[in-house]
């Protein structure tokens, strides 16, 4: 990775660990949003983020997800005749995100998230189901549009 993009990404950290200890509510997890167009690094910049968030000194729990786990499922799609659509706003469980964001809000102590699987193309059954972290992040398309407003910070990474 450049050395340009490290520094980028710890200033990155630095303003997330900055942010979360200046809030008035710590009794939730700090949501980073993470937006930007298809293959840009959106995932490896959460992960990278993550990673600088758990090195000490503070060693926060970092979870990440995909807002693809809250694309409606194929079949859904196909009743809805979506299926071409798949990826574009209409096709994401916009209420189902912000549920998410709710139980993050509210303090929950267990996050159910849901799961997009890239190997069979579809929203898994099962969600995952994790203690509520420190920080979490959520990748994805659309993260500016859904999470405008309800996320704690949103990240927009862009590429030449």
């Amino acid at each position: 990775m450049p050395e340009s993009e490290v520094a980028t990404l710890s200033s990155l950290a630095a303003l997330v660990r900055a942010r979360r200890a200046a809030r008035p509510s710590p009794d939730h997890s700090y949501v980073v949003a993470i937006d930007g167009a298809v293959s840009v690094g959106k995932s490896t910049t959460a992960s990278m983020l993550a990673v600088m968030l758990e090195a000490p000194p503070e060693q926060l729990v970092v979870r990440t997800a995909s807002t693809d786990g809250y694309l409606y499922t194929n079949a859904v799609l196909e009743t809805r005749g979506l299926a071409m659509h798949k990826g574009f706003p209409d096709s994401y469980d916009r209420d189902g995100l912000l549920a998410l964001i709710a139980s993050v809000r509210a303090g929950d102590a267990e996050l159910h998230v849901r799961v997009y699987s890239h190997e069979t193309y579809d929203v898994l059954e099962r969600p995952e189901v994790f203690e509520r972290p420190d920080v979490l992040g959520l990748e994805g398309l659309h993260t500016t549009t859904f999470l405008h407003g309800v996320a704690d910070l949103t990240v927009y990474v862009d590429a030449d």
